[in-house]
């Protein structure tokens, strides 16, 4: 759901698989969002209601040069947390994420749409804390055959790839990853201003994309459950 007091203070998408628990209700959720376009609209119900029709759709072709980027705040460090990735039939072809093995952040990206595939991955070096914002981004650049993960603007670690990443045709997911034929990785806090480019964006770009969007001041933006 939106709430109050994103990264920069503004809405954000807050994700704890609860359903209004502050409204009294305590059935567990499984929110996510995802990519899709308006198709059509149903006929009008025995009340006149109608409905939109929604196709899932992707947003990057995955198996070319592409950015993933977000600002991301855990409120639990346990798990692995997916904040985007775009998924295929049956794998993620990238997906930005915490790693609680690790204790870091990682971009991973998949070889080929299968259950078997291979998959490369490259992690940071700074340690994820609860509570704090941070900005995320993860590059596949075709032309120099690696990938590379940043945080707050700054790159954290470059992997060489022996493989192009996947075609993906399924949709941009938001808080979940699709592995091995599973929805997995439920996000767990909150996520905003994610943003996808059909390049790969350098050092320079990616620095200044960070800066752009305001570097956070610690304690001035708070994301309140909700």
């Amino acid at each position: 759901m939106p709430v109050p007091g994103g990264h920069d203070g503004s809405s954000g998408l807050w994700l704890d698989n609860e359903y209004f628990p502050e409204d009294g209700y305590t059935e567990a959720t499984e929110e996510y969002g995802w990519s899709a376009v308006k198709i059509d609209v149903t006929p009008p119900d025995a009340d006149g209601n109608e409905f939109t029709v929604w196709q899932e759709t992707p947003v990057l072709r995955t198996d070319d040069s592409f950015t993933i980027s977000a600002w991301v705040v855990l409120d639990r460090l346990d798990g692995e947390r997916t904040a985007v990735s775009q998924r295929g039939v049956h794998e993620s072809a990238a997906w930005l994420r915490y790693s609680a093995q690790d204790g870091r952040w990682t971009f991973s990206v998949s070889d080929e749409d299968s259950t078997t595939t291979a998959v490369a991955a490259v992690s940071s070096t700074s340690v994820p804390e609860i509570g704090v914002w941070t900005h995320l981004t993860g590059v596949y650049d075709a032309s120099r055959g690696e990938i590379r993960l940043y945080v707050n603007g700054e790159l954290e670690g470059t992997q060489a790839l022996s493989f192009r990443p996947m075609a993906s045709s399924g949709p941009l997911l938001v808080g979940r990853a699709l592995w091995h034929d599973q929805l997995t990785d439920p996000w767990s806090g909150g996520i905003d201003d994610v943003a996808v480019y059909q390049s790969a964006l350098t050092d320079a770009s990616v620095l200044d994309w960070y800066n752009a969007q305001g570097a956070v001041v610690p304690g001035t933006t708070v994301l309140r459950r909700g």
